[in-house]
């Protein structure tokens, strides 16, 4: 899935926690661009069931930056 599909996958991604996968971490980061694509997809069509997405997509960002920083 690239960064463009996301957002008109973002109920498939809410309901399948194995395409989660594809917006962990890797070294290097990879899939920067598809969280940032999740994160605003949610911003505009918010339900209070992403709260597992959202902490999944931003506990890996804070590895990337944490990572990437150094």
């Amino acid at each position: 899935m690239n960064a463009k599909d996301v957002r008109p996958n973002i109920e498939q991604i809410r309901n399948s926690r194995d395409l989660w996968k594809e917006f962990a971490y890797q070294d290097p980061d990879i899939n920067y661009s598809k969280r940032y694509a999740a994160a605003v997809a949610l911003q505009y069509d918010w339900k209070p069931e992403d709260f597992d997405l959202i902490k999944f997509l931003m506990e890996n960002e804070v590895e990337s930056r944490i990572y990437e920083g150094l």
